[in-house]
């Protein structure tokens, strides 16, 4: 049996499993993958409690891959992406942006994300495989995702920068990390 465009696509990952190497296991992580991409059970794998938002026709599909994933330790529950969100629930929160975004769904899903953050709380930001072109100037300035783009979402969905968005070449992709920072936010 061959692997999915899924299984490929964690494959491609290294950078966003090369961070959560790094994060305590007994963190809890809001996944959200507009398209199945396979995060959630990388990060089941890994042992972290997860909640996984996809879109309503891909919960079950998501719910059955996981079980098939799970170790008897494992945490997760799967919501469709536009059920509410539990405030300031969440240590880190993954979001695996969909194939296009307009400029106001972008900035308003990142309001969203913050308030299901604990103070202090990481998002972690990655569009799709092949959505930036690497190496050919024109093609990454009409692509759907550009480092102002996120940066702008994120300033008004007042989360700070942790990490400025950055080029991965291997998957041709944006990835991005921010921090909910409040007045009393430990350091």
């Amino acid at each position: 049996m061959g692997c999915s465009s899924t299984e490929e696509r964690v494959a491609f990952s290294h950078e966003l499993l090369k961070t959560f190497a790094a994060v305590p296991v007994a963190s809890r992580i809001l996944i959200r993958e507009d398209q199945p991409t396979g995060h959630a059970i990388a990060l089941l794998q890994l042992g972290f409690a997860i909640h996984v938002r996809v879109p309503a026709a891909d919960r079950a599909s998501v719910e059955r891959r996981l079980i098939a994933h799970q170790t008897p330790a494992s945490t997760w529950s799967v919501e469709t992406i536009g059920a509410p969100l539990p405030r300031a629930s969440f240590d880190w929160a993954v979001w695996a942006l969909p194939d296009t975004l307009a400029d106001p769904a972008g900035a308003d899903e990142l309001k969203r994300i913050r308030s299901a953050l604990c103070p202090g709380g990481w998002c972690y930001v990655l569009s799709p495989e092949g959505s930036v072109p690497s190496g050919n100037e024109s093609a990454a300035s009409e692509a759907p995702y550009t480092p102002r783009r996120l940066t702008a979402w994120a300033d008004t969905a007042r989360l700070a920068e942790a990490s400025a968005p950055w080029h991965v070449a291997a998957e041709e992709a944006l990835h991005a990390m921010y921090r909910r920072v409040e007045s009393d936010t430990p350091v």
